[in-house]
């Protein structure tokens, strides 16, 4: 279980790497990661359409059709 990235862990060998890339500090990439992340989980969440990865399809009123 020790190979298995964590994003959370301040010391994670990939924020190393690319922040050395990119000439910028680890809290920064680690931060940047985190935020794409949320944003990416917040909008697979609402995403309309598709395939529903949480949950039911509503109609436009939010009212889920039983048939």
């Amino acid at each position: 279980m020790g190979d298995v990235w964590n994003p959370f862990d301040a010391n994670n060998p990939v924020y190393v790497q690319v922040a050395k890339n990119m000439k910028s500090t680890r809290r920064r990439v680690r931060a940047g990661f985190l935020i794409v992340g949320g944003l990416t989980a917040a909008y697979l969440y609402n995403k309309k359409g598709g395939s529903n990865l949480f949950g039911v399809k509503t109609n436009q009123f939010g009212v889920i059709r039983r048939k």
